[in-house]
C-alpha cells in the first residue's frame, strides 16, 4: 500500500468523497478489478441464458 491509512482520510476530507471515487477509478487495479468483474457478470449472464434456453427447448 503506497499510503497510510489517515494520509487517506486526510486526503478525503480535503478532495471529497466524489472527488475521491474519481481519483479512484482512474488507479489502474481498480479498473482491471471492474474489467475482471465485468467479464464475470457477462459470462454469468450468458450461461443463464443458455441455461433458460436449453429449458424452453427441451434439451437436458
Amino acid at each position: 500500500m503506497l499510503f497510510f491509512d489517515n494520509e487517506i482520510q486526510k486526503v478525503i476530507k480535503k478532495v471529497g468523497p466524489s472527488e475521491w471515487n474519481k481519483m479512484r477509478l482512474q488507479d489502474p487495479r481498480i479498473n482491471g478489478q471492474m474489467l475482471k468483474d465485468l467479464i464475470a457478470r457477462k459470462t454469468r449472464a450468458n450461461e443463464e441464458e443458455n441455461h433458460r434456453n436449453r429449458l424452453l427447448n427441451g434439451d437436458n
